[in-house]
């Protein structure tokens, strides 16, 4: 079994705090041609006033559950 994508989440969070970045979350809606039309959950990292862009994403998750399900 492998970690979670709750789990993973919380541990890129708790890394980019101690670097002074932060998380963004970003849906994508299904048929889009970002993802290939499967939905899902953009994840990208930011500096202070920057904006989620393709050069800043650094992961992708299909769904994201509430709590840990590993």
């Amino acid at each position: 079994m492998s970690i979670c994508n709750f789990c993973t989440l919380q541990r890129m969070r708790k890394r980019a705090r101690k670097k002074g970045l932060r998380i963004v979350t970003r849906r994508i809606q299904p048929k889009s041609r970002e993802d290939w039309g499967m939905g899902g959950l953009d994840i990208h990292l930011l500096k202070k006033g920057e904006k989620p862009t393709n050069d800043n994403r650094k992961a992708w998750f299909m769904e994201l559950t509430a709590h840990c399900v590993c």
